[in-house]
């Protein structure tokens, strides 16, 4: 609910307004194949409240299903991703495609080795240097309406990133 986004959008804030070098990930839940559109409005959101970021910040979408990640080529990965970015001024490039690992099935509190490409993934992404005074509120009243707008897009979109 907004109150979990909400609860995560003011974290970044206040760790992006301590100032220093960061790595920005954001990760996008994917449910049933389907992007979560809470996680792709909080992502918007602290882009906006924090344009110093610019492009480099990393996407990592995560719990892709084994069944769907099988299908994920070329082609849908990049309406995914123009779907995910669609409206952002700054684009990020540096993306990861994370399987659901079947280990990790309902388990609560689990952890397990870092697969050495993901481990890469995080080591590449770009760094960042963040000046406290560049930080602006997060307009966190715009979150409904955003999403709203999110999820009609998806809608219109749904058949043309179809797994079926």
């Amino acid at each position: 609910g907004i109150n979990a986004e909400y609860g995560a959008a003011i974290s970044i804030k206040k760790a992006l307004m301590s100032g220093g070098d960061f790595k920005i990930f954001f990760v996008i839940s994917l449910e049933a194949g389907r992007i979560k559109p809470a996680d792709v409005t909080t992502m918007k959101l602290v882009l906006e409240s924090a344009p110093q970021i610019g492009e480099s910040y990393s996407i990592i979408v995560n719990k892709i299903e084994p069944e769907i990640y099988a299908m994920l080529d070329e082609r849908k990965k990049k309406e995914l991703m123009s779907l995910i970015l669609e409206g952002l001024d700054n684009k990020s490039y540096s993306w990861y495609w994370n399987q659901h690992l079947n280990e990790l099935r309902n388990k609560n509190d689990a952890l397990t080795a870092l697969q050495e490409p993901f481990k890469r993934f995080i080591e590449e992404s770009p760094l960042k240097k963040i000046e406290p005074k560049s930080v602006l509120d997060i307009a966190i009243e715009q979150f409904e309406t955003l999403q709203q707008k999110l999820e009609e897009q998806m809608e219109l979109l749904k058949k043309a990133v179809s797994y079926t």
